[in-house]
């Protein structure tokens, strides 16, 4: 087959495959549509992004970013660090951390704290005058408030009687509230536990009063690992190794997603997977619909799986139809690490082992972006790294570029190596080189 097909660089560099049909005179015409959509959608990938600019930092210990996101002016940046960065002060074994930057990646000031000699900074909530930090310490999860300045303004922590592992992992603002979600593997105050470990929510008010909590799952592990919120309700994803009330179990690690409105009322959840492993990254929503990503080992349904492990995204609109699925990576292991919406683009970060078309690896472990549109159309992959190891675990988009954080072990373009793994903080344009079309329309 390979004799009878050329690669053809269309308008903006987009990659197409075209196939010489009357080359192939038995050729199954339905099948020579479904391999070229697999295709495009396979290697949807546009002139790669351009990088505004990089800054590389930590301790000569172990430091990672695990998320990020631009409010108005500035730039929030969260994570941890077994040592002690410049101008702060270790407290425990392992503190988390709070960085500030404007647009053009000058820190304004960092934070570093910790809540029971351990403590992990996994999600960030905020506004143009404050900002939240959520996480987990040893046994708890907590939730912190800022100011726009850095002054801590209160605290919260959710665990229960027992030294049971209790997390947030995700958390999310509107006019209302707070919202967290995470697992337990207890019982919250005034839940009921399903069995194993469960998923939860819970809305705070913005002095950090409880407002409620919904506990829920499956018998077996459930958890939950990103949460978004707008005009049309909460929206939580997470994984299940069970079966969700009303859903069935497709294999060994199902996708969830569940709507609440903002009383929190369950209005749908849906469940879905593969017959393989299957898991979540986050989740995050506009005015035309839910997205989510992760990474599946198998194939999503009316999909194909090109490697060990690959990232996928799936849109649902507001009542909870599936409105389209992408799957994609390379022929090796890929994996998807957050997931971020702005205007017209989706843009999933995640890693690979790989190499996309018409770039070049740079070492054991690449950085990636990729951005579709809202309508599940392939737009452009870019990927990136240093020769070691390099992991990014946030992503966040504004009119201004594409902002992703996460963790090196080498050496990124123009930076220097603090010593073992270092935190990432990375601004890209999000309309690159050759998307004309792009730039014009201002996407």
């Amino acid at each position: 087959m390979a004799s009878c097909a050329r690669l053809v660089t269309a308008p903006k560099g987009r990659l197409t495959i075209g196939l010489q049909l009357n080359k192939l005179p038995h050729i199954n015409h339905a099948l020579y549509h479904t391999v070229v959509t697999v295709l495009l959608v396979l290697y949807p990938f546009d002139a790669p992004a351009q990088s505004k600019w990089i800054r590389q930092f930590g301790t000569s210990n172990d430091d990672q970013a695990r998320a990020i996101l631009a409010a108005g002016s500035s730039v929030y940046v969260t994570g941890w660090t077994v040592g002690e960065l410049p101008g702060q002060k270790k407290v425990g074994r392992q503190d988390s951390y709070l960085r500030k930057y404007d647009p053009d990646g000058k820190e304004l000031w960092t934070r570093q704290f910790d809540i029971g000699n351990y403590s992990e900074g996994r999600a960030i909530a905020a506004s143009a005058s404050e900002v939240y930090l959520a996480g987990l310490t040893r046994d708890d999860g907590f939730v912190r408030k800022f100011d726009a300045n850095g002054k801590e303004l209160w605290t919260r922590q959710i665990g229960t009687a027992s030294d049971a592992d209790d997390q947030i992992l995700a958390i999310a603002l509107d006019a209302t509230g707070i919202y967290v979600a995470g697992s337990t593997a207890d019982v919250l105050p005034g839940q009921t536990s399903a069995g194993n470990a469960d998923a939860f929510v819970r809305k705070y008010d913005p002095e950090g009063k409880e407002l409620w909590t919904r506990q829920f799952g499956t018998s077996s592990f459930d958890q939950a690992r990103g949460i978004a919120v707008n005009d049309s309700g909460v929206y939580v994803a997470g994984l299940t190794v069970g079966a969700m009330p009303g859903a069935t179990s497709t294999g060994t690690h199902d996708v969830f997603v569940r709507k609440y409105d903002a009383g929190g009322k369950e209005l749908w959840t849906h469940q879905f997977g593969t017959s393989n492993l299957d898991e979540v990254c986050g989740i995050a929503v506009d005015g035309s619909g839910v997205y989510v990503a992760g990474t599946t080992r198998g194939a999503l349904q009316g999909q194909t799986n090109a490697g060990g492990a690959d990232m996928f995204i799936r849109k649902y609109d507001a009542a909870g139809k599936e409105m389209w699925t992408r799957q994609f990576g390379t022929v090796e292991y890929d994996h998807a690490r957050a997931i971020s919406v702005h205007d017209a683009g989706v843009y999933v970060a995640g890693w690979t082992l790989g190499s996309i078309p018409r770039q070049a690896s740079h070492g054991m472990h690449d950085a990636l972006i990729a951005r579709f549109s809202t309508a599940g159309e392939p737009i452009w992959t870019h990927q990136f790294g240093s020769s070691n190891l390099d992991d990014p675990f946030g992503i966040c988009v504004d009119s201004s570029g594409i902002y992703v954080a996460g963790l090196t072990g080498g050496k990124l373009s123009g930076q220097k190596n603090a010593g073992s793994v270092d935190t990432f903080v990375a601004k890209f344009d999000n309309a690159p080189a050759g998307d004309t079309a792009g730039r014009a329309q201002g996407r």
